[in-house]
């Protein structure tokens, strides 16, 4: 559930909501708020949801919730200009794996500051081993195979690399292993 500065969860039996509220507005005014709210499915104390608002102007966009401590944190501190509101770093469309222990996204290549690589991210679910995948394509969404071994997405036909010349709808396969796509 989520709704302006707040998400939550829901007990399905008895329709009682645990909410988390977060002023974004208060520290960012390019801030829209809040979005994407994925519980843990392996881990349900665990409620990832992000800062909504353009990518270039959103430094602190991946957040998590947990339950059990009542701590609410920023789970990916995205590389940026000190003390501004630009980053270098756009993340967006995150999904957890199925397991629970990878939360996948995609890194977007931004040409006027070009912070980092691009392409397939992964970190496990306490956010300390953050893990680039692959770069090959520009890519613009993404989902994990349910053993973590694989993660797929779609190609951004209109940015930049491998995908950006390809007609239509393409899709790019990397290995989390190997990381070749």
């Amino acid at each position: 559930i989520q709704s302006g500065s707040q998400t939550g969860r829901q007990n399905l039996e008895t329709g009682e909501v645990d909410w988390v509220k977060h002023d974004f507005y208060s520290v960012n005014p390019n801030s829209q708020g809040i979005g994407h709210t994925n519980i843990n499915p392996g881990y349900p104390h665990l409620l990832f949801f992000c800062h909504e608002g353009t990518t270039t102007v959103i430094p602190d966009r991946l957040w998590m919730h947990n339950f059990e401590t009542n701590e609410t944190y920023n789970f990916f501190v995205q590389a940026g200009e000190p003390g501004s509101f630009i980053t270098g770093e756009c993340s967006g469309h995150e999904v957890w794996s199925m397991t629970g222990d990878y939360m996948y996204w995609v890194k977007y290549y931004q040409p006027q500051q070009n912070l980092g690589q691009s392409g397939f991210m992964r970190m496990d679910k306490d956010g300390k081993e953050r893990e680039y995948i692959n770069g090959d394509y520009s890519i613009w969404h993404c989902h994990p195979s349910g053993d973590d071994n694989w993660v797929v997405g779609d190609i951004n036909n209109a940015g930049v690399g491998k995908g950006a010349d390809y007609g239509g709808m393409t899709i790019a396969l990397a290995n989390c292993n190997t990381y070749e796509s």
